[in-house]
């Protein structure tokens, strides 16, 4: 039901290009809720309506770390020819998770898809400020 919730949230900004539901990438990897291409960038999402612990959230986390690290995700039938993109995690949830870092893995905890958009254009508005910052020395 929380799937479906989503997806027509979804439809108030832009229908997504893929919507796959509950996809399956072998074990010993994670296993999303949903994986999506949305304004032309791939995302993971779990949708958490219950409290984990944290060694559950950071077994969690270690599943993408190591479908990351496998490059597996390299091979997959959308990813662009000229550069490999792998999938941020959108964490739909009403609890704030202290998750470990990774370089090449990024959650974004919000409580809905209007509050990820705010986030990602502030992202983007202070990545231009600095890109101005260096451009004008």
């Amino acid at each position: 039901m929380k799937i479906v919730e989503f997806y027509k949230s979804l439809l108030n900004f832009q229908p997504p290009e893929t919507f796959l539901v509950e996809p399956k990438y072998g074990k010993g990897h994670m296993e999303p809720d949903l994986f999506m291409i949305w304004k032309r960038a791939p995302f993971f999402v779990e949708i958490q309506r219950s409290i984990y612990s944290e060694k559950v959230m950071n077994e969690k986390f270690n599943r993408y770390v190591s479908y990351f690290m496998s490059n597996e995700w390299q091979q997959e039938p959308w990813q662009p020819e000229d550069k490999k993109v792998f999938p941020k995690i959108i964490l739909i949830t009403d609890t704030r998770y202290n998750l470990p870092t990774h370089s090449g893995v990024q959650f974004f905890q919000v409580h809905n898809i209007k509050q990820f958009l705010t986030f990602a254009s502030r992202t983007l508005d202070i990545k231009k400020i600095l890109q101005n910052r260096k451009g004008s020395k």
